[in-house]
């Protein structure tokens, strides 16, 4: 079952950033949930080209890659320095490789607290992420 192998419990891992590695380790080292969005077609100069599908994960900030040759996602990365990203944009034309990931609420950064009480202080980060290595760019 997926999140029992050690194929899947790689991909469910190893995207994670090291602080949220440190908070799951006593919760069973994965998240439990997810709540996926807007998954999207990979694209080669403007035209669909069966790929992959690029979701994203609104409760984890993560963005996932399925292999459409075998249906299989193979990798989630985790975004730094984002809350709730909603939405994916890819490339259409030319061809960059890019994923473009839309954080949907603002929140002061770095979010840690010290600042709670003016919204002027509060962003909205935008990510991109390498469609091949899916590493954030």
């Amino acid at each position: 079952g997926w999140g029992l192998t050690n194929e899947s419990l790689k991909v469910l891992t190893e995207g994670l950033l090291p602080e949220t590695r440190e908070f799951l380790k006593s919760r069973g080292g994965t998240y439990m949930n997810g709540d996926l969005h807007h998954p999207h077609i990979s694209f080669t100069d403007g035209t669909y080209d069966g790929r992959y599908a690029f979701m994203n994960d609104k409760a984890n900030t993560r963005v996932a890659r399925v292999r459409l040759d075998v249906m299989k996602c193979d990798k989630i990365t985790q975004l730094p320095n984002q809350h709730t990203v909603h939405g994916l944009r890819l490339q259409k034309y030319p061809r960059t490789g890019y994923v473009f990931a839309n954080g949907e609420d603002g929140v002061p950064i770095p979010n840690d607290g010290e600042v709670l009480d003016d919204p002027k202080l509060y962003h909205s980060v935008f990510s991109a992420i390498d469609a091949d290595t899916m590493k954030v760019a």
